[in-house]
Order: structure tokens, then C-alpha cells, then sequence
């Protein structure tokens, strides 16, 4: 496979998309596996997105951060929302169900990093997994292209929220505008939820044990598909990894998880969407690493944050969702 080498360089995080470190990196065309079964979200296009004519395609990430083990996978120009299947191994399945939205700014999805192996994780512990493919804002699909609309988007996020910390829920960080395709994704993750729990008796899912959990920008998916729906299409619980929620709050919300790293610019936000969540008479947990940079995702950084997906789990059993040796 031809690979194209790119300068050094940091795009990271106020906007919510994977973290490139560091270090060389390089990209290249990728050949998507066809392992799971793939669900469109819709009969038909999407709503709006009709006249649609950008060509949805995988790219490979390698870089310092990205080396193997942990190679990443980007998803650029997603017209057609999907979700991917990961089911357990027979006889481990244990009722709930997750559904994960990876991160990318809207722009692109970080789909190993945030989504397949984050779900491959989940369903390796008897949790049924949907990985989202929801829309995104038309992009290049050459590497330079790709690099340069990414650029574009840290210039307009130049002021970055860490000086201080808004006091509210409701409002994306600089350089992020909640615009239609933005709000379109949101509406992805809404339709996904009522997808998974309409079809819970076919996947052997708890209709009242489904969640969505969301990284940066597939956190405002996930945050904002639970506070939009309507009660009887809320998530059970909702998992926001650094990441903000691009709605006021209100009461009826469902248990979150929260988790971010004190070195990424955006975690500034993350403590106040905790106590506001739980202003509302919501539960809510909240995680702090002191190193994790924006996009840890399942990377393998040999530091604590690593250990988070573990954690989330632990949470699950404690709130009764998964079975649990822990006191409820």
C-alpha cells in the first residue's frame, strides 16, 4: 500500500476530532472489513441529504500515538448514517447494549481509535455494540486535502476554552458551529437509539439497558441525542468522553459518564456538564485524568487514563445495567 508522508504536526482537540501526535504520520487509502453486519439507519437517504454527491471513504493513520497496536482508521464524507454490529460470544451476552459514536469535529470519524475497538472491547464483556457512522461535513479524500481542511478548522479554534470554563452546558467550543450537518448527526444518533431499542428481542438486548457513549464530537452526538429525544426514546444511560453537550439541560435525564484528560483544552468544560447534569437530579460520574492529551480513545499510552474503558464498565455494574460485584 502506497503511503504519503506528512509533515510533523498537532491537531488537537478543542473541536472535538482524534488527536494526530506528535511525530511523523501517514495515511493511506484503507480496505474497510466486512465482518459485522452493517445497518443502514434509514430507508433511503437520510433526511436532507438527498442531493449528496461526496464519495464516503477510509483512510489509514500511523504515527507516533497511532503505531501498532493502535493503528486508526479515519472516515471522511459519511452520507449514508450506518451502525456496525458487534455481538458476543455466544452465551456471553448480557443484555445491554452500547451504542458508540466516534469523534472527528464533525469532519471526520476516528473509527478504529473511538469506534471498532471500543465496541470489540464491550462485546469481548458480553455487551452488545453498535458503532455509529453518522453524518459529517463533505471533506477532501487526498491527504493533503484532508490535512488542510483540518488546519482550516484549529485556525478558526485558535482560542482555545481553557482560560475559562463556561458555567453551562449549551455552547460549543470555539471554532465548532452547530450547523446542519452538526445538528444532522445529532439526529443520526436520536434514530440509532430508537433503531437498537426497536429491535431489541433481535439482538437479545434489555430494551431498559441501552446506552450511547460519544467522543468529542461524537460526545455532543451523544450527549445531544439524549437531551433532544423525547422521554420514551432517551437513552438508559449516556457516556460523554471529552466532550460538551450542545443543549441547555433539563430534568429526565438518564445516568452519564464522564471522562476527559486535564491536558486536553476541552476538559475545561467537562466539570461544569457534571454538576449541571446532576443540577438536574440526574446521576452523573466524573473522570479526570492528569495526562491523556484530546482522542485517547483505546490508544495505549502506558498512563492511567488507559485504564478508563475499565472504569466505564465498572460503572456500568454499579448502576445495574451490567452484572456487577460492586454494591449498587
Amino acid at each position: 500500500m502506497q503511503m504519503t508522508k506528512l509533515k510533523a504536526r498537532m491537531i488537537c482537540a478543542a473541536a472535538g476530532f482524534a488527536l494526530w501526535a506528535p511525530g511523523s504520520a501517514a495515511i493511506a487509502k484503507a480496505q474497510q472489513p466486512q465482518a459485522h453486519q452493517v445497518i443502514p439507519l434509514y430507508q433511503g437517504a437520510a433526511p436532507g441529504t438527498e442531493g449528496w454527491t461526496q464519495k464516503e471513504t477510509a483512510i489509514d493513520l500511523e504515527g507516533k500515538r497511532f503505531n501498532p497496536p493502535n493503528p486508526d482508521t479515519l472516515i471522511v464524507n459519511v452520507t449514508t448514517p450506518t451502525l456496525t454490529v458487534f455481538r458476543p460470544a455466544a452465551g456471553k451476552a448480557n443484555g445491554a447494549a452500547v451504542i458508540v459514536a466516534p469523534g472527528g469535529g464533525f469532519r471526520v470519524l476516528s473509527f478504529k481509535n473511538e469506534g471498532l475497538r471500543v465496541a470489540q472491547w464491550l462485546a469481548d464483556r458480553g455487551i452488545t455494540a453498535f458503532v455509529l457512522k453518522y453524518r459529517l461535513n463533505p471533506m477532501p479524500t487526498t491527504a493533503g486535502g484532508i490535512m488542510q481542511g483540518m488546519d482550516e478548522m484549529m485556525r478558526a479554534a485558535a482560542a482555545r476554552p481553557g482560560a475559562a470554563a463556561p458555567t453551562g452546558a449549551g455552547a460549543p467550543p470555539p471554532g465548532l458551529t452547530m450547523g446542519p450537518i452538526e445538528n444532522g448527526a445529532i439526529s443520526d444518533g436520536q434514530q440509532a437509539i430508537k433503531y437498537v431499542r426497536s429491535h431489541a428481542a433481535q439482538y437479545g438486548v434489555n430494551p431498559a439497558k441501552i446506552g450511547i457513549i460519544g467522543f468529542s464530537a461524537g460526545g455532543a452526538v451523544s450527549s445531544g441525542a439524549t437531551i433532544r429525544a423525547a422521554a420514551a426514546d432517551k437513552p438508559n444511560f449516556v457516556g460523554i468522553i471529552y466532550a460538551f453537550a450542545p443543549d441547555e439541560l433539563s430534568p429526565g435525564l438518564p445516568p452519564a459518564f464522564m471522562a476527559g484528560a486535564a491536558d486536553d483544552p476541552l476538559a475545561a468544560r467537562i466539570p461544569a456538564l457534571f454538576t449541571n447534569w446532576l443540577a438536574t437530579g440526574a446521576k452523573a460520574e466524573l473522570h479526570i485524568y492528569a495526562k491523556g492529551q484530546h482522542g485517547f480513545g483505546t490508544a495505549r499510552q502506558n498512563l492511567p487514563v488507559d485504564g478508563w474503558l475499565g472504569v466505564f464498565h465498572a460503572w456500568l455494574g454499579q448502576q445495574g445495567f451490567i452484572p456487577s460485584t460492586y454494591a449498587h
